[in-house]
Parts: C-alpha cells; sequence; structure tokens
C-alpha cells in the first residue's frame, strides 16, 4: 500500500509515525519511573496508546505540509 503512494503522502505517514515513537519513549520512561505507584499496563492500553500517538504525529505532519 505504501508503495503505491506519492512521496508527499509516504513522507507524511512516516513523519507521523517518528513523531509517534518519539511521544512514546518519554511516556514509556515516565511509566517505567513511576511503575509502583501506577496500575499494571494491559496490551489494548499500549495499542491504543501507540496509535493515537501515531494519529497525533500524522495530524501534525499533514498540518505542516499543508
Amino acid at each position: 500500500l505504501l508503495r503505491r503512494t506519492d512521496e508527499l503522502e509516504r513522507r507524511t505517514h512516516l513523519e507521523g509515525a517518528a513523531i509517534g515513537l518519539a511521544l512514546a519513549v518519554p511516556a514509556a520512561t515516565v511509566y517505567a519511573l513511576f511503575e509502583q505507584l501506577l496500575p499494571p499496563l494491559r496490551g489494548q492500553w499500549v495499542a491504543v496508546a501507540l496509535l493515537l500517538a501515531w494519529w497525533s504525529g500524522w495530524m501534525v505532519a499533514a498540518a505542516r505540509y499543508r
């Protein structure tokens, strides 16, 4: 699917993923620091958090290229 898209759309998706991962690293660090005070993580929460981080990164990248 990604090969058939144009360069701008591909770049927007990749930058969105990069921004999303950049948001996930501090969140994972904060969770690791306060793990004993926070409830245990569930796989669904992690998946939703990563999808929301990618979506917010995609929105930032899409706004940048408008």
